[in-house]
């Protein structure tokens, strides 16, 4: 937990008990929704309240200490910020996989934004599939 909170002084926040629960349990989850991280953090703190988690969310974003991936026909989930990466997200069971795409193709990305004069502060790409698993179990039915 004091990781979470050296990391939230470093960007000038107040480093509540919450608010490290929080980053501890977005970073347990890898990808985490708001209903997933209020079932979380009540566990350990059972009064806190959605509008305090909602409230937190939207200013651990703002800081760039958490990023929000917005995704098809899925409620959002929440990451720790980190390099800029791409997600696979499965069609089938929602699974999100962090992938590390050759970082030369988002700089490229980022280049011919700033061709229109429009500065990016991050790229976010998702790429849609199906996943190992679900692919496997698929040509299983397949075989039977």
């Amino acid at each position: 937990m004091e990781t979470y909170k050296k990391t939230l002084k470093q960007k000038g926040l107040k480093a509540t008990a919450q608010r490290a629960l929080m980053l501890k349990s977005i970073e347990e989850e890898g990808h985490i929704d708001i209903d997933m991280l209020r079932q979380k953090m009540q566990q350990v703190s059972p009064n806190i309240s959605l509008n305090t988690i909602y409230l937190n969310l939207e200013q651990l974003t703002n800081e760039d200490v958490i990023s929000k991936v917005s995704l098809n026909n899925q409620k959002s989930v929440y990451e720790i910020k980190k390099h800029t990466h791409v997600h696979l997200v499965c069609k089938v069971c929602g699974a999100i996989e962090d992938n590390n795409i050759e970082s030369s193709l988002l700089s490229a990305m980022k280049e011919d934004a700033k061709k229109t004069a429009f500065e990016p502060s991050f790229v976010a790409v998702n790429i849609y599939g199906i996943c190992k698993m679900c692919a496997s179990n698929q040509t299983n039915k397949e075989k039977k």
